[in-house]
């Protein structure tokens, strides 16, 4: 099986070489972990915007993001945006947080869909909808990117305790296509413009599900606390 190329519209390609122009080039650290064989999740800090932003910018491998699906959803996209943006990054207050989400949220929609993004229902079951989008992805070659951090449950000083839905594609794509999904850590660094990719944790079927769930989070997550200091 061969990874896919990202296909996007020529608008948002266009929309992506001006973004980067106001942006410097961010430093890629552990291409040579990365296989080109096989479709793969890369699991990554998130830091609010940011992280995604600079994954659609600068990551170098095609792939389609995971993503709340009140980023894609007419009516919950404002109420999101001015939560979890206008309010906690730009730190505007009422009214003009709510201004500003109601004035970006149709664009937002339009460039997240653009992505190719595949929208997780958390907490309900429609998670099923966003495990069968995402196993037809792998099935198709297709690289995705997940930010899995649950922000009130600190994990450590860079991230945040990682939620493990997303855990279950390793078992999925086992099932359905006989291959062993690697997931990769990926660790994206504010202050030294870069991204680092740590060597993958494949999936076991070998152990029970449990016992392979916890074993790939808790690499996961160590990982990517060792890429943050340093070691």
């Amino acid at each position: 099986m061969s990874v896919q190329k990202k296909s996007s519209h020529p608008l948002f390609k266009s929309l992506k070489r001006v973004v980067r122009l106001f942006f410097r080039r961010r430093t890629l650290i552990g291409a040579e972990n990365v296989r080109r064989d096989l479709p793969a999740v890369f699991v990554c800090n998130h830091l609010g915007s940011y992280a995604p932003i600079m994954m659609e910018l600068f990551f170098p491998y095609p792939f389609r993001p995971w993503v709340t699906y009140h980023i894609v959803t007419k009516g919950k996209c404002a109420d999101y945006l001015e939560a979890h943006f206008a309010q906690t990054e730009l730190k505007l207050r009422r009214p003009f947080s709510r201004w500003a989400a109601v004035i970006i949220a149709p664009l937002c929609i339009h460039i997240v869909r653009a992505t190719g993004a595949i929208p997780v229902y958390g907490g309900s079951l429609r998670i099923t909808r966003t495990l069968e989008e995402s196993l037809d992805a792998i099935k198709k070659g297709e690289n995705l990117v997940i930010f899995p951090e649950n922000e009130e449950k600190p994990f450590s000083p860079v991230i945040d305790d990682f939620d493990v839905g997303f855990i279950h594609l390793g078992k999925l794509s086992y099932q359905k296509t006989g291959n062993r999904l690697p997931f990769y850590p990926v660790f994206i660094n504010k202050q030294k413009r870069s991204i680092s990719i740590g060597c993958p944790i494949i999936y076991s079927p070998a152990r029970s599900f449990h016992v392979e769930r916890q074993r790939i989070k808790a690499y996961l997550q160590e990982s990517i606390s060792k890429m943050a200091s340093g070691r």
